[in-house]
């Protein structure tokens, strides 16, 4: 497990790159499922890039972080969460989240305390005893392009005080941005508790 508490310097940098360039080959495995895979809290501005990470309590947890880039990812078999993160700007692209909450109650993706999310062409799957999305807690999520399958309450959930822009207008190329949901959910989006 990558366990960073970081409080001193603003301007800190962590970057977790593949070395293949294929998640495939290049993984984080937490050696116990009693802490995040990688957890990072404090003002770090992390860049994760093509790698595999898997069998933590929640494979990315992220507190009080600038920004946090995720890219050509795999986020998969953890207890809880696949990413948590609060009080964190997050921008996920084009990875898989999957299989995470598979015996406890775990989303793909919960967006917590004031955090704000960009998740762009990703899968989302198989979260039996969570959500897909949630965006909780006075967050904002702006939700593109994604697949999102199976979870056992909704696709995408915004709750208490929440945003959220789940798909897009089409870009200027005429291809539109917009998600596709394919349950079994008990809702494919919720809405509720003030959110929008």
């Amino acid at each position: 497990n990558i366990e960073l508490k970081y409080e001193d310097d603003p301007q800190a940098v962590l970057i977790l790159e593949g070395a293949s360039g294929d998640p495939a080959n290049d993984k984080i495995v937490a050696a116990s499922a009693d802490n995040a895979t990688v957890s990072i809290f404090g003002p770090v501005h992390v860049q994760i890039s093509h790698l595999t990470i898997s069998g933590g309590k929640q494979g990315l947890n992220f507190t009080i972080s600038p920004l946090v880039q995720v890219k050509g990812c795999v986020i998969e078999d953890n207890v809880h969460e696949g990413i948590w993160v609060a009080n964190t700007v997050v921008f996920v692209k084009e990875s898989t989240i999957r299989n995470n909450g598979q015996d406890e109650s775990g989303n793909g993706v919960g967006l917590y305390a004031n955090s704000i999310g960009i998740l762009e062409n990703s899968t989302i799957e198989n979260h039996p005893n969570g959500s897909g999305v949630q965006v909780w807690g006075n967050s904002t999520g702006f939700i593109h392009g994604n697949t999102i399958t199976g979870a056992e309450y909704q696709a995408i959930a915004v709750e208490n005080s929440s945003f959220a822009e789940i798909g897009k207008k089409p870009d200027g190329d005429g291809n539109p941005r917009g998600n596709t949901l394919t349950g079994p959910f008990e809702n494919g989006i919720r809405v509720s508790n003030n959110s929008h």
